[in-house]
C-alpha cells in the first residue's frame, strides 16, 4: 500500500507498508501454520472492484487494477490457497511450497497430456509448469523453435521446476507412441532424467538460504525425433560455475555435494585422511 504524504515544500514523499491479511501466518511461520487458510481470511483486492469477478483470475493480465502491488497481492492469495503457480500472460510465476502438494502430484500429469494438440483447453485446468511445457511441445511440432526461461532468486524453486518441465515432456513425447516405440523411447527419457541428480552432485551445494543450490548457469538443449516426435537426447551447457566454493565458503555454508557424498562411502581412514569442514 503506498501513501503520497505532502510536505512543506512542493514535494511529495511515497512510503510504502506491507498489508497482511488477517489470519495470515506472519513470515517465517513454520509449515504447519499454513494448513487451513481460507480464502475468507485473506483480503479482498481486485474483487472489490466487480464482485462479478473471482478473487483470482488464473491470468492475472486479467485483472482490472494491473500494477505491481496488486499482481503480488494476488499471487499471494492464490499461494495461501495453496494454489502455486499463477499467470501473467505467457509467464508462469511458481511459489516455491517447500513441501509437497498432492494436487500438483505427478499422478495428475495425464489430465494434461490427453488433451493433446487442444492448446485452449489447457485454460480449464489447474496452472502449473505442465501447460508451459505442453504448449512448448506441440508449438515445437508445428515448426515453431521454443524456449522455455526459468529465473528466480535463490530457493525459488528454479532447480526442481526445470525437471517438472523435463520430465513433463519426456512423458508427453512418449504417451502416444506405438509400443515398439514406446519402450525405447522411455528408456531413453529415464537416462536423461537420472542425469540431473549427477548434475546437482557437481553443481550445487548448500548455502544459507538453500540446501540444494545451484551455483552454477545452465542451457538444456532437448532433441526430439523426427518421425515419431519423442525425446531422444538432452545437452546441457554449463557456465558461470562457483569455483572459488572448491577451497572456501561463507560460514554456515558448503562446498559441493560431490566431495560429501565421496567421504560418506570411503572408508574410516579415508575419510580421516580428506576431511572437509
Amino acid at each position: 500500500v503506498a501513501a503520497v504524504v505532502p510536505t512543506a515544500g512542493t514535494q511529495a514523499v511515497c512510503s510504502a507498508q506491507p498489508v497482511y491479511s488477517p489470519g495470515e501466518p506472519p513470515p517465517g511461520s513454520p509449515p504447519e501454520l499454513l494448513q487451513g487458510i481460507e480464502a475468507s481470511q485473506l483480503l479482498p483486492s481486485d474483487a472489490s472492484c466487480d464482485p462479478s469477478q473471482p478473487a483470482s483470475p488464473r491470468d492475472l493480465l486479467q485483472l482490472q487494477v494491473l500494477d505491481l502491488a496488486n499482481i503480488l497481492q494476488h499471487v499471494r492469495e492464490r499461494y495461501w490457497r495453496q494454489e502455486i503457480y499463477s499467470l501473467v500472460g505467457p509467464i508462469t510465476v511458481a511459489v516455491n511450497p517447500w513441501r509437497p502438494l498432492e494436487h500438483y502430484s505427478a499422478q495428475h500429469m495425464a489430465q494434461y497430456m490427453a488433451l493433446r494438440g487442444d492448446l485452449k483447453a489447457l485454460a480449464t485446468k489447474p496452472v502449473h509448469l505442465w501447460t508451459t511445457a505442453h504448449k512448448a511441445y506441440y508449438e515445437m511440432l508445428r515448426g515453431r523453435p521454443q524456449s522455455i526461461l526459468v529465473s528466480g532468486e535463490s530457493g525459488s524453486g528454479k532447480t526442481e521446476s526445470c525437471k517438472v518441465v523435463v520430465a513433463y515432456l519426456a512423458a508427453l513425447s512418449t504417451s502416444f507412441q506405438s509400443p515398439e516405440v514406446k519402450g525405447a523411447a522411455e528408456q531413453i527419457a529415464a537416462k536423461i532424467l537420472l542425469a540431473s541428480p549427477i548434475l546437482e552432485a557437481f553443481g550445487n551445494a548448500v548455502t544459507v538460504r538453500n540446501d540444494n543450490s545451484s551455483r552454477f548457469g545452465k542451457f538444456v538443449k532437448l532433441r526430439f525425433d523426427r518421425k515419431h516426435n519423442f525425446l531422444t537426447a538432452a545437452e546441457t551447457q554449463v557456465y558461470l560455475l562457483e569455483k572459488t566454493r572448491v577451497v572456501c565458503h561463507n560460514s554456515g555454508e558448503r562446498s559441493y555435494h560431490i566431495f560429501y557424498q565421496l567421504l560418506a562411502g570411503a572408508s574410516a581412514k579415508q575419510r580421516t585422511r580428506y576431511r572437509l569442514r
